[in-house]
């Protein structure tokens, strides 16, 4: 995956709001709150389905805009 392995689901939010301009944290807040992934556990520690839980969720902020 696309994941740096040490930052957490709220670090790669960070990351791409920093990178590719207007984040929409609400609309990755609801998406973390519906697949109930955990913000503060590092990429590496996410099960694999969290994991692609995790890229859907940055991808559809990009996407859906």
């Amino acid at each position: 995956t696309g994941f740096f392995p040490t930052l957490s689901a709220r670090a790669h939010a960070a990351f791409y709001e920093e990178q590719f301009g207007a984040f929409d944290y609400a609309r990755y807040h609801a998406l973390v709150d519906f697949f109930r992934l955990p913000e503060g556990k590092s990429a590496r520690s996410l099960s694999t389905g969290q994991k692609n839980q995790l890229e859907v969720t940055l991808a559809l902020d990009g996407i859906l805009k």
